[in-house]
């Protein structure tokens, strides 16, 4: 149980600093606005902006 608590800790910690360094700024006044648009596209997005 406590290996789980740590690992539940440390994700908080990962998201907390993914969160700060905002890795979807760039994107979200183009694609922020589209209600269908959740984390989960985000690589997928990354990826056709930086191959066009």
């Amino acid at each position: 149980m406590q290996n789980l608590e740590h690992l539940n800790s440390l994700h908080r910690v990962l998201l907390g600093l993914l969160l700060v360094a905002e890795p979807t700024k760039d994107l979200d006044a183009r694609w922020g606005g589209v209600p269908s648009w959740t984390v989960v596209d985000l690589l997928p997005i990354i990826y056709a902006e930086l191959t066009q």
